[in-house]
């Protein structure tokens, strides 16, 4: 185990969190934004995963392809440049954390996944990216040396509503009696 610096506090944002923070039309981007001004990516550390990086790089790419042309108002192409320019300048403020490559984590990673499966839901591409995420937070948790970890997400239903039995999943797997993370709904 790792011995943590009771002067740290971390983040580990999943994909709406991100989202909600640069589309201010977004109905968590109130709360997003709050979040971000009270701790500030200059001054506290914020990390994410590949996986999330992918979704947003995505979502990029279909705003390129879908909004060109007359039929997009001057609104929605606003929006979509502020959105774009937002993710991209978040993005470089980000560290990455990937388990599943990393020495010492791979097991773990594997053997969280297939049992957060079980209280997640598996139903949909989104609720295994879920998944991972989660998967991915636990672990940088576990690693990271803070005093608190912290895991936000917007998703109320599928991560945040399901954090006690993932608690109990996590501090199973990691032979302890606290789980390495708190997770936190940061929604509208």
């Amino acid at each position: 185990m790792i011995t943590k610096n009771f002067n740290k506090i971390g983040f580990f944002c999943d994909t709406g969190i991100l989202h909600g923070f640069c589309k201010e039309v977004d109905q968590h981007h109130k709360p997003c934004r709050n979040l971000l001004r009270n701790y500030p990516p200059e001054k506290y550390d914020y990390f994410t995963c590949s996986l999330v990086e992918k979704e947003l790089k995505h979502q990029i790419k279909n705003i390129d392809k879908n909004l060109p042309g007359k039929k997009s108002s001057d609104d929605e192409r606003l929006i979509a440049r502020k959105f774009k320019r937002c993710i991209k300048k978040f993005l470089h403020k980000l560290k990455i954390f990937d388990a599943k490559n990393k020495e010492g984590l791979k097991e773990l990673f594997k053997s969280l996944i297939v049992n957060l499966q079980e209280i997640m839901n598996y139903r949909s591409p989104n609720q295994r990216n879920d998944i991972e995420i989660t998967t991915n937070a636990i672990l940088w948790g576990y690693t990271y040396n803070c005093k608190f970890c912290c895991f936000i997400t917007v998703d109320k239903i599928d991560i945040y509503d399901k954090r006690n039995k993932i608690y109990q999943i996590a501090c199973h797997f990691l032979n302890s009696e606290e789980p390495p993370i708190t997770i936190k709904y940061i929604g509208a």
